[in-house]
């Protein structure tokens, strides 16, 4: 039989976010919200890095002989389809990320049964951090390794679509704490605490979260280490952080758990949907209907992350800096369209509507307010059988005609 011994399989990864009330406070995943939701992940990338100094000093002997621990830095980026909930007036289950990257609720509008809207925010602290679990298994293996990670800041928010795909949206940036739990058995307990194997020990850490043989404590929650000595994990109900009553459980399987979720929606369709570029005081390029090959458009928070404090192993906080809006268009060279590369020589300013989907309760329509940049036209040589018409990307800088209005995100 294969697989005896089970893999982390990226079609099992389940990916949970919380929205944080203060920066460098966990939130656990418990019963689901808005802001407490699971997002179905195309793909996710973690990293985490300690410093490790190579002691410099002088010595008689030419090999190095110790390490010195330096600061952690932590990084995630995560993609998944840019859709909607399905129903009108519900938030999509990327809310929180929007939240994170616009800056917070000063900007948000919910219209019950017509629209969620997600607007740019300027105040230092209206960016919120989150927590996320990522989270491996499936089946009777439910879990096989689990990472958690608190303080995460989203630098960056990217939304794409190209040649009829899908379109996708991207979140990055810095996170405050890593946290990792693995499996083992119980080798011996009592009421309050369990010891597991000691060649597992390190697969724990303060804060995982674990269910033993099938159990998942109250409310399917499971229960959260509150302290670790060696092999030796205390344990509390993460529903209602009482001190575990557990029963003899030697044998039992120790693993990550992560309560049970749903999500709502379904991929929005590249081929539904359109894109209209408009002049300042003018007409919509092409009716409305801009025939475009690609679109992009990257939100830059531009955070400085303040990871430089005595004392200070991991970082305390992030100051955000000016906020960029870029992106791009990429259309093939039409004669009623080149008036547009006209239009960028004269500087003139644009709303950009992209909208994805076309019914109620399954669309996403970007709005920017943008002046055109420059680039090259890609005339191709010349095939047997090509047509080889020219093709020009066309980059774009978010420009605002008052504070914070230069892009917007509604669900509608």
């Amino acid at each position: 039989m294969p697989a005896a011994t089970p893999y982390v399989l990226g079609r099992t990864q389940r990916f949970r976010i919380a929205t944080e009330a203060t920066f460098g406070t966990r939130v656990l995943p418990i019963a689901e919200s808005a802001t407490n939701c699971e997002i179905r992940l195309l793909r996710s990338t973690l990293g985490t890095k300690k410093q490790r100094d190579i002691r410099s000093d002088a010595r008689s002997t030419r090999s190095r002989l110790e390490h010195i621990t330096g600061k952690t830095a932590n990084q995630c980026e995560v993609e998944a389809y840019l859709m909607s909930s399905g129903t009108a007036g519900t938030p999509p289950d990327v809310h929180g990320l929007l939240l994170a990257a616009v800056g917070g609720t000063a900007g948000y509008t919910n219209v019950p049964a017509t629209s969620d809207t997600y607007a740019l925010g300027d105040l230092q602290g209206a960016l919120p951090s989150l927590s996320f679990t990522r989270h491996f298994g499936d089946g009777t293996l439910a879990g096989v390794y689990q990472d958690q990670g608190t303080s995460w800041l989203i630098n960056e928010l990217r939304i794409s679509a190209s040649g009829g795909e899908q379109p996708k949206i991207v979140a990055s940036g810095p996170f405050k704490t890593h946290a990792h739990t693995g499996y083992s058995t119980v080798a011996s307990n009592n009421a309050t605490t369990i010891t597991v194997q000691t060649a597992d020990a390190n697969n724990f850490e303060v804060g995982s979260v674990i269910e033993l043989a099938g159990d998942d404590g109250l409310d399917d929650l499971g229960y959260r280490v509150s302290a670790k000595t060696g092999a030796v994990l205390t344990l509390l109900d993460v529903s209602d952080s009482s001190p575990s009553t557990l029963g003899a459980i030697t044998g039992a399987a120790v693993r990550p758990h992560l309560p049970a979720a749903t999500t709502v929606g379904s991929p929005i369709a590249g081929t539904l949907g359109s894109l209209s570029l408009t002049p300042s005081g003018g007409s919509a390029y092409a009716s409305g209907a801009l025939p475009i090959t690609a679109f992009e458009c990257t939100l830059n928070n531009n955070l400085k992350v303040v990871d430089d404090e005595l004392f200070a192993a991991e970082i305390s906080d992030a100051i955000p800096g000016h906020r960029e809006i870029t992106g791009s268009i990429s259309f093939r060279c039409r004669r009623d369209l080149m008036i547009i590369l006209g239009q960028r020589k004269a500087l003139t300013a644009h709303t950009l509507v992209a909208t994805f989907g076309d019914t109620a309760g399954s669309r996403c329509v970007v709005t920017i307010r943008c002046e055109l940049d420059f680039s090259d036209m890609d005339v191709p040589e010349v095939g047997d059988t090509d047509a080889a018409e020219a093709v020009v990307s066309v980059p774009f800088r978010g420009l605002a005609t008052s504070a914070a209005n230069e892009l917007t995100i509604a669900f509608t």
